[in-house]
């Protein structure tokens, strides 16, 4: 019956000294301390064997994957002690028996085993969450959605906290603590809170429907209503959006999941449209120039879409000056590439005019009745000037975008 309740062999150590084992001091006998010591030199001893053999043990799992997700042999080395010294205490906790300590004594050592055991498996869960991170980091770079990348710290985060909340409540059961009534006080103040911080639950809940939405990604110009400017971040109460002056504001999640938001970097083509007003002291033929010449500048430019619709056309005449319509798609992909090729046309708008001797409408000048005939330029070779002003255009475009 001794040996079924004492498995580990406590007559043993009873029996080391025999005599004066019995001896007590401070509430132990000197057999207990013995033991006590031998406990402590085991631990130090298996850490030591354990703690090597998990660690060449992980470099063989991890193979192969270890300069993949930049795991450090450090880190690598922290979790093998971390699982070590968990497998310890739990050791610990068995063999504890064996020492046939006071009840109280016993009692508090196996709390405290326990204790330290839940703190370190809520380290080495943390731990392990990092290389599923890094692992999830690895997969979303492969993809060209940049908002994974942004929904991995918030994961990583909200793991944690969960390992963090579940960890200190095993705690307080091992100290005896009413969890239940302890929850359910919680769950009313919570409740208070929650009515008191109504609009951070919103911005809470906000977040979660970007994250299913995703009506836009790290990186995206965006429009909103009281805000402009290019994602940076996408957090759990707010989105943080850098402007063009390169200020930085946060928005909170629940207005922008309740707002339109219109993405300007999810258009896969961009559109350029300019209604341009010249003189109407301008001639038929200068026009009909001027129309066909804005076509050739479309065909001409490197980033026009050729399958889409495109035009150059007059479309009204005003008393203070004729008005032509130019439209066209443009293949870019950043809106910085966009004001790029835009600028491009509305320099080289500026240089047919010129070239044309055709002057923009001025909206300011007075309507003149019985308007004096234009100005007659037919000695001009503007045939010679368009041409000369092609082949340039066309060379700096193809040098310019070149790929």
């Amino acid at each position: 019956m001794y040996k079924e309740a004492f498995p580990y062999g406590t007559d043993r150590l009873v029996n080391l000294l025999p005599k004066t084992g019995q001896k007590r001091f401070l509430g132990l006998a000197l057999w207990q301390y013995l033991g006590i010591i031998i406990l402590f030199g085991l631990a130090i001893v298996l850490h030591f064997i354990l703690s090597r053999l998990i660690k060449s043990l992980e470099g063989f799992i991890l193979k192969g994957w270890i300069k993949k997700l930049n795991i450090s042999k450090e880190y690598l080395w922290r979790i093998a002690k971390i699982l070590s010294l968990l497998l310890i205490f739990k050791l610990m906790a068995n063999l504890l028996p064996v020492l046939q300590l006071p009840a109280n004594y016993s009692s508090f050592g196996i709390k405290i085993l326990s204790i330290v055991s839940i703190g370190l498996f809520a380290l080495l869960a943390i731990r392990l969450v990092q290389i599923f991170v890094a692992y999830g980091k690895s997969l979303a770079l492969q993809t060209s959605n940049r908002m994974d990348e942004q929904l991995l710290p918030i994961i990583d985060r909200f793991v944690k906290i969960v390992i963090v909340i579940f960890s200190i409540v095993q705690i307080l059961r091992i100290l005896d603590v009413n969890v239940t009534a302890l929850i359910a006080g919680i769950s009313i103040g919570g409740l208070a809170l929650a009515l008191a911080a109504q609009d951070t639950v919103k911005n809470l809940i906000g977040s979660v429907l970007i994250f299913i939405d995703r009506p836009f990604q790290i990186g995206d110009y965006v429009v909103g209503s009281d805000y402009e400017g290019t994602i940076e971040e996408v957090g759990f109460r707010s989105t943080r959006i850098r402007t063009s002056d390169t200020s930085l504001v946060s928005v909170p999640n629940g207005n922008i999941s309740n707002t339109a938001v219109k993405n300007l970097g999810a258009r896969y083509l961009r559109l350029f449209s300019k209604t341009i007003a010249i003189a109407n002291t301008t001639n038929s033929k200068r026009i009909e120039m001027l129309t066909e010449s804005l076509m050739r500048l479309i065909r001409l430019h490197p980033k026009s879409r050729e399958d889409m619709t495109h035009y150059a056309h007059l479309v009204s005449i005003e008393q203070s000056g004729v008005l032509l319509k130019m439209q066209t798609f443009i293949n870019v992909d950043s809106f910085a590439t966009e004001l790029k090729v835009k600028e491009d046309f509305l320099i080289n708008i500026t240089k047919l005019c010129e070239e044309l001797d055709i002057s923009y409408a001025n909206p300011n000048a007075p309507v003149v009745v019985n308007n004096p005939p234009p100005l007659r330029l037919e000695n001009i070779d503007y045939d010679k000037r368009l041409y000369d002003f092609f082949q340039a255009y066309q060379n700096q475009m193809e040098e310019k975008y070149k790929e």
